[in-house]
């Protein structure tokens, strides 16, 4: 049979074959074609016969596999590069939702992850697809100890937070692997060390329980905390007293068997989600331990869970002081004068390219002139976007749009959170709550959107407090109130020197009277450090108390006779004054 000789190399007369016979399907194989064997097999030259002669180098067997999916998991670099310049698709899926990046990354085929990526027009969002168990190329390259493809792959912006089903981020599955290499890489890129999966272990448990002897003490020198319960109640202190003697003595379990002087519990738990400051556990305040409540003020609508935590005072956190949403909402009906606006969409299929209508700069909205914005490979905004700021503003694909959100790289602000951040109590009293990351930030990267309830200028006299709105001087402009119902984005607090930038996004509807308000990264932001906001200098003018942000420049310093009294309640962002140039408006708090 004609798949047996291409199987063994047998001379065939291939050039002399017809269409139906390049394209037959040997149903005792497992429905693969000619194409199958030469790219399992490496065979270059067959392939590019094969093409020439009609054959389909896109269609799949039994399993769902294609020709570049076998080249790939075999490393045959030179067959991945041909199928790619020949418009193979690198997104195709097998019977296990695996792409042909994640079959090389599972092998460790360094050079064929490589080809796919570089040929990728946007090989971003190629990199972060998960397969049915919701795992991406680059956790198939850590769970199979492949450091190389690992590190590729995070240099070119794969995205370490995503979970899998049970809840696994990779860090997890790089201590079930055991490569020390690969973790030290997560960990440099800021990898949280004790987040739990859906049975609440950390990758300290893992780790402890699979023996992975390096994985552990590397986890133990970056600070894990190793009183972190899991569901069934076990600390990795408990996995270990299951296995060898050499994971158990590196916790130290046999030291806190005969010593009570601390409860290692709560103060280890307190000091990792204190900052992420590897201090002694003495240093830890019970009080400070005891007000961190390991909940979820999102209630699940983030992508990433939203602590809160006071080391401060007793105060519990204001939980029904407001609705919790992760975006827009409206308090009123939008009436058909709103609604009809017109539509922005594209016609781009999949990915879309700098030709896309949402991306493409445009010269004049509104009478006036005016530029859009889009993302760069990596997720970050333009530099143009934080160079003209705050005059800026970005364009997304929306719901109307033919291009794939799953695939697409303009949907960035439409994925909930960008990174994970923590509500906190602050040190200074008059400014109440506030915001922190608590991972590594990038210049230009998104943070949040800061999300509130429409309302009209009527109803927010009626409220009778502009304290948490968001004003766009635009005529016959909307209110953006975040009082009764807002995101993490009420808290971030006044700074005259901020870390983040207020770009208004749109997405479906050239409407500049109800963009989206989301922030993005000014500069490197450190894991720790609070997310803070300029709320503009005609906000001060506004009401009757000072700036607290204590900063050299500061716009509206307190007098230095006496304290100045402020509202007690100052738990929300005032945002920064923007000049957009859609009608020349201004965008303030208050």
């Amino acid at each position: 049979m004609m798949f047996d000789a291409l199987d063994f190399w047998e001379n065939v007369r291939v050039s002399e074959m017809r269409v139906c016979q390049v394209n037959e399907v040997f149903q005792n194989r497992g429905n693969r074609r000619p194409v199958h064997a030469a790219a399992i097999h490496g065979n270059l030259a067959l392939l590019n016969i094969l093409h020439h002669l009609g054959a389909d180098l896109n269609v799949r067997d039994s399993k769902l596999m294609t020709p570049m999916m076998y080249a790939a998991e075999k490393n045959h670099y030179e067959v991945v590069v041909f199928l790619m310049k020949n418009n193979c698709s690198p997104y195709l899926k097998n019977e296990d939702g695996k792409t042909a990046l994640a079959c090389a990354a599972k092998s460790g085929s360094l050079a064929a992850s490589k080809a796919i990526i570089e040929l990728t027009l946007k090989p971003r969002p190629l990199m972060d697809v998960v397969d049915r168990g919701g795992w991406t190329a680059m956790v198939w390259a850590a769970e199979f100890g492949s450091f190389p493809v690992v590190k590729y792959l995070l240099s070119h912006g794969a995205d370490w937070r995503i979970k899998d089903l049970d809840g696994n981020m990779i860090l997890h599955w790089s201590a079930y692997g055991g490569n020390k290499d690969i973790m030290e890489a997560l960990l440099n890129v800021g990898c949280p060390l004790d987040l739990q999966n859906n049975d609440g272990d950390t990758a300290l448990h893992i780790g402890a329980r699979r023996k992975t002897v390096d994985c552990v003490n590397l986890l133990l020198r970056h600070g894990a905390s190793l009183s972190v319960k899991n569901k069934a109640g076990h600390t990795p202190r408990h996995a270990a007293a299951l296995v060898s003697d050499s994971i158990r003595d590196l916790l130290g379990l046999s030291e806190v068997i005969n010593s009570d002087a601390i409860d290692v519990r709560k103060t280890e738990y307190g000091k990792n989600v204190l900052s992420g400051v590897h201090r002694p556990v003495s240093t830890v305040p019970e009080a400070a331990v005891k007000s961190f409540v390991d909940t979820d003020v999102s209630r699940g609508l983030e992508r990433f869970r939203v602590p809160w935590f006071n080391s401060v005072d007793n105060e519990k956190f204001p939980v029904d002081s407001f609705a919790y949403i992760a975006d827009n909402s409206s308090a009123f009906p939008m009436d058909t004068k709103i609604a009809s606006t017109v539509n922005m969409k594209c016609n781009c299929s999949g990915m879309c390219d700098d030709r896309c209508a949402c991306v493409v700069e445009i010269k004049e909205v509104d009478g006036e002139e005016a530029t859009r914005y889009t993302y760069c490979m990596n997720g970050l905004c333009t530099p143009e976007v934080l160079r003209d700021y705050p005059s800026s503003y970005i364009v997304e694909c929306g719901t109307s749009c033919g291009c794939n959100p799953m695939f697409c790289n303009n949907h960035v602000t439409q994925q909930g959170l960008g990174i994970m951040v923590q509500i906190f109590k602050t040190s200074t009293r008059r400014r109440g709550w506030g915001l922190r990351s608590i991972e590594d930030v990038k210049q230009r990267q998104f943070v949040c959107q800061y999300a509130g309830e429409w309302i009209t200028r009527t109803e927010a006299v009626r409220r009778n407090d502009m304290s948490y709105t968001l004003e766009f001087h635009v005529e016959d402009a909307l209110l953006l109130d975040a009082k009764y119902s807002g995101n993490v984005g009420r808290f971030i607090n006044h700074s005259c020197k901020p870390n983040l930038a207020l770009i208004r996004v749109m997405k479906d509807k050239r409407e500049h009277r109800f963009p989206r308000a989301c922030l993005f990264a000014l500069r490197d932001i450190s894991a720790g450090e609070e997310l803070t906001l300029n709320y503009g200098e005609q906000f001060w003018k506004s009401v009757p108390y000072s700036c607290r942000c204590r900063e050299v420049d500061c716009v509206a310093p307190p007098p230095t006779c006496s304290p100045v009294k402020v509202k007690s309640q100052l738990l929300k962002p005032k945002a920064k004054k923007m000049k957009p140039s859609l009608g020349s408006a201004d965008i303030c708090m208050g």
